[in-house]
């Protein structure tokens, strides 16, 4: 009887003494500066709008615990706070040093916003050019998440053509770099314009309401709140009969059910 009486007090104190081990432990982490973070170390590839001590000065993280920072907040934060940043990977380095590889965004489409525009679409199909520099109010940089992300500016013009595969003059005025989808449209656009890329077909454009004209020979016009899968589907079968009917396209019309399709006149001496 006295032996458990023994045993069941040796139990008990040795539970209280792991007690006592875990609670040593944890404020240990969470208490003591040991494992407050010290240093940040940044990693960045194609960030544009922010610096080193930028990024530091809004991260916040200094002095912080190590095992008590919150990733996903912390990233999401960091994001926007700056809008060019697309992807963000942290490790931590225990016990007081956090890692940040930061990916920017890249533009895929220049945006070129047109002001003091008041035609119709009829009118733009008809008449499509480049625009003359008066004509212009700003110049956006979009990415493949269909994000503004920057104004065009210094930092940007020199590797524009490197940059952007597509230049799109847009006629709306309330464009801006907020990080939200550059317009309704846009997703729709860059399916458009990945299919257009392998196709051979690089030009300047224009987007008007749910239109996408190319200014190029074939003019091509999209539908952009249709089915555009469809549209370019039909494309395809349409530069690819052309070819091997050896005849040369001026305007294709993806609009309607059945494309409206104009060939070229033929030359002298061409059957």
């Amino acid at each position: 009887m006295r032996r458990r009486f023994k045993k069941s007090k040796f139990l008990n104190l040795s539970l209280i003494g792991i007690v006592i081990l875990i609670s040593l432990f944890f404020l240990t982490i969470f208490k003591l500066d040991f494992f407050k973070v010290k240093a940040i170390d940044i990693k960045k590839d194609k960030v544009n709008c922010a610096s080193e001590n930028d990024l530091k000065e809004k991260s916040k993280v200094l002095g912080k615990n190590i095992f008590l920072l919150d990733e996903k907040n912390f990233i999401d934060n960091l994001k926007k706070d700056f809008i060019c940043i697309k992807k963000i990977v942290l490790s931590k380095q225990i016990p007081q040093k956090i890692t940040l590889d930061i990916k920017g965004r890249e533009a895929v489409v220049k945006l070129v916003a047109i002001k003091d525009w008041e035609g119709s679409a009829s009118a733009l199909i008809d008449n499509i050019s480049t625009p003359s520099a008066s004509q212009i109010a700003e110049a956006y940089l979009v990415d493949d998440e269909a994000v503004i992300f920057a104004k065009e500016d210094n930092s940007y013009s020199p590797k524009i053509k490197e940059l952007c595969c597509f230049t799109i003059n847009i006629f709306k005025k309330d464009l801006s770099v907020d990080g939200k989808l550059a317009d309704e449209y846009l997703a729709n656009t860059l399916k458009i314009l990945d299919q257009l890329k392998t196709l051979g077909v690089s030009s300047e454009m224009s987007m008007f309401n749910n239109l996408l004209i190319t200014n190029s020979l074939p003019k091509i016009i999209f539908k952009l709140d249709g089915n555009v899968e469809v549209q370019i589907a039909s494309l395809q079968l349409i530069l690819e009969k052309a070819k091997i009917d050896n005849k040369e396209l001026e305007f294709i019309d993806l609009r309607f059910d059945k494309p409206i399709v104009k060939f070229a006149p033929k030359k002298n001496g061409q059957r």
